[in-house]
């Protein structure tokens, strides 16, 4: 599985001035949170009807399908 990166890094400075970096959520996995709530929120009934399994599998599908495209350009 190629790496995308991260969404939101963060820098998180102490009150010692040091600083802890947050990777963040991976961009694949931020990508499928956002495909799987536009499946959740479509009517129509062969998506209604889909297994749980089947909406996280065509989520992650259509969220590679975007970072691939993103890396294209």
């Amino acid at each position: 599985m190629k790496d995308y990166g991260t969404a939101f890094p963060t820098i998180w400075i102490n009150d010692d001035k040091s600083q802890d970096s947050i990777p963040g959520m991976s961009k694949r996995f931020y990508a499928a949170c956002m495909a799987m709530q536009g499946l959740l929120a479509n009517p129509y009934p062969d998506i209604v009807r889909m297994n749980d399994n089947s909406v996280c599998e065509m989520a992650f599908k259509i969220a590679d399908e975007m970072l691939k495209q993103e890396g294209e350009k």
